[in-house]
């Protein structure tokens, strides 16, 4: 019998040594801090806003300073738009609506305090699918929130990527 449990435990240690070797042969890595080209950055969202609350800790987390003026930073994130939308994706027999799409839409533009787009306006779309069940309102509406909060996260992560792109000129070419 022991020689059985043992043969299991080393079966299962081959086992996970096999998966961890094919997650890293396919590419797979554990997202780390992002490799953000700013020192520091100011954003035209509100503090006090779910977004911009959300935003400022994800760069602080990745070593950026978040400027209190535009002047004082060397990129400038402008949240052009943010949007959130619903469409009825597919009906019960009775006609009542049986899933919907959440969607959350921002467009974001980066610029030096000059002036220069250094990225172009863009548009960010996260979409989720959500099914509803008759008579379970609260439920559904609190899982509706925690959706956007979740979409909300996610494009603060896609903003963070773009960032990563962003090449600031320096500070010296700038006119005092």
């Amino acid at each position: 019998m022991k020689r059985m449990a043992f043969f299991n435990r080393r079966l299962v240690v081959v086992f996970m040594l096999g998966s961890l070797l094919m997650l890293g042969a396919c590419g797979f890595r554990m997202r780390g801090q992002a490799a953000l080209n700013l020192d520091s950055i100011y954003l035209t969202t509100p503090e006090n806003s779910a977004l911009g609350f959300e935003m400022r800790r994800y760069l602080r987390a990745n070593g950026v300073k978040v400027r209190d003026t535009e002047k004082a930073a060397h990129a400038i994130l402008d949240i052009l738009n943010e949007k959130r939308e619903e469409a009825v994706l597919s009906f019960t027999p009775s006609g009542t609506a049986s899933e919907i799409e959440l969607r959350y839409q921002l467009q974001i533009r980066v610029r030096s305090p000059a002036g220069e787009e250094l990225v172009a306006p863009r548009q960010l779309d996260v979409r989720r699918e959500l099914l509803i069940t008759a008579g379970l309102v609260l439920p559904q509406e609190s899982e509706r929130a925690a959706l956007y909060r979740d979409m909300q996260s996610d494009a603060v992560a896609q903003i963070v990527r773009q960032l990563e792109f962003v090449q600031v000129p320096s500070r010296t070419s700038r006119k005092p």
